[in-house]
C-alpha cells in the first residue's frame, strides 16, 4: 500500500493510487521552467482535496457557485496543471520513502530517547543511583536550613531527541503525566514483518499454528481452561457412547 493513501476510504485510496500512478508516469521538469505559485483558492483546493481525493469534491467546496458538471470539468483541468502537480507530489509520500521510514521504525532503538543524568538534588527517587551526599546549606528556604544533598545518576527522556524530526516519526505516543515523561515508539516487530512480505519472506504471515483455531490461540487462560473443560466432557461423553454401544452389543449375542 502507498504510503498515504491508507488512513482514507477505500474510494479514496483508490483515487490516490491512480493519482500516484498518474504522477509517477509524469515527468514535471522544474529546473528550467519556473512555475506559477498557487493562489489562496488552489491552496484551500488542494487541502479540501487531501481530505478525501475527491477534486470534483474539493472543488464545489472552494467553488460553490458551480455546478456538479462544470465543476468535475474544472477539477479535472486543475489536476493538470505543472503547479498543482507538483504541490501534490510534494505531499504524497512515495514508496521509496514510505520503505526508508519503515525501516527507522523497524531499527527504532528506545535507548535513543533516553540519557544518563548526573545531578545533585534533595529527594532522590528510590530508582536513582546515589553516587555522593553532603550537607549544605539550603538558600531556598528562610531563614536558610542545612540539608542533605545527594549526588544521584539516573535515566531521563532526553527532550531533545523528542522533538528532533531525525527521530521523532519513530514516536508514536507521547505522555506527560506531571511528574513524569514517556514515549511509545511504533511498533517495530510490525515494520519488520511488513518488510518481509515486501520482499516475499514471510510467506503471507502464515504460522506453524495454522491447524489450530485462532480463537484459541489469542483466547485469555479462563477461556482456555473453558475450552480444555468442554473438549473433556466431548471425550467422556464419546466413551459413554461407545461403552453403551458395546454393551448392547454383547447382550444381542448372548441372546
Amino acid at each position: 500500500m502507498q504510503a498515504g493513501c491508507a488512513a482514507i476510504s477505500r474510494q479514496a485510496r483508490e483515487r490516490c493510487f491512480a493519482l500516484n500512478t498518474m504522477l509517477n508516469d509524469t515527468d514535471i521538469e522544474t529546473t528550467d521552467i519556473e512555475l506559477d505559485p498557487l493562489n489562496e483558492r488552489d491552496i484551500a483546493t488542494l487541502e479540501e482535496y487531501f481530505k478525501s481525493f475527491n477534486a470534483t469534491k474539493a472543488w464545489m467546496v472552494t467553488h460553490p457557485e458551480a455546478k456538479y458538471e462544470s465543476a468535475r470539468a474544472s477539477a479535472s483541468r486543475w489536476l493538470t496543471k505543472d503547479n498543482v502537480k507538483t504541490a501534490i507530489q510534494e505531499r504524497i509520500m512515495g514508496p521509496e520513502e514510505a520503505q526508508l521510514r519503515i525501516s527507522d521504525i523497524a531499527r527504532g532503538d528506545m535507548g535513543v530517547f533516553y540519557k544518563v543524568v548526573d545531578e545533585w538534588m534533595y529527594n532522590p527517587l528510590s530508582s536513582y543511583e546515589i553516587l555522593d551526599e553532603e550537607e549544605v546549606m539550603d538558600d531556598t528556604k528562610d531563614p536558610p536550613e542545612k540539608r542533605i544533598s545527594y549526588r544521584v545518576r539516573h535515566v531521563a527522556l532526553d527532550m531533545d531527541k523528542v522533538m528532533d524530526p531525525q527521530y521523532s516519526h519513530l514516536i508514536k505516543k507521547f505522555t506527560d503525566k506531571g511528574d513524569s515523561l514517556g514515549i511509545e515508539l511504533y511498533n517495530a516487530h510490525e515494520a519488520n514483518k511488513d518488510i518481509l512480505k515486501v520482499h516475499g519472506k514471510l510467506n503471507g504471515g502464515s504460522s506453524q499454528r495454522e491447524n489450530v483455531p485462532t480463537s484459541a490461540i489469542s483466547a485469555a487462560p479462563a477461556a482456555l481452561l473453558e475450552l480444555a473443560s468442554l473438549i473433556e466432557r466431548q471425550r467422556s461423553a464419546a466413551v459413554d457412547r461407545a461403552r453403551a454401544v458395546d454393551a448392547e452389543a454383547t447382550d444381542t449375542r448372548s441372546e
